[in-house]
């Protein structure tokens, strides 16, 4: 699997996340998986539900944690505990 595609996983584990946090009545920080594109990396990032909507509500954008954005990524958004970066097709 490609580092991208490991990426593409863990926001699906992401999206799980949120789904049954939901159900829960989810307050507070919650943790979800770092969606960079670096093999191995499974750092945990901590964020509200609404910034993890935020970061949902653009399809190109990634949800990492400081320090993990990769070449081709540019940066949307910074926080001090979390970053949103946009990925750039490759043609």
């Amino acid at each position: 699997m490609s580092d991208r595609a490991g990426s593409e996983v863990f926001r699906e584990v992401n999206e799980r996340i949120a789904q049954l946090a939901r159900g829960w009545s989810w307050s507070g920080a919650q943790g979800f998986m770092c969606e960079c594109a670096a093999a191995g990396c499974m750092q945990l990032v901590l964020l509200t539900r609404e910034e993890y909507e935020r970061v949902r509500a653009g399809s190109a954008h990634f949800l990492t944690a400081p320090g993990h954005r990769a070449v081709g990524e540019h940066v949307v958004e910074s926080y001090p505990l979390f970053v949103v970066v946009e990925r750039v097709a490759v043609a």
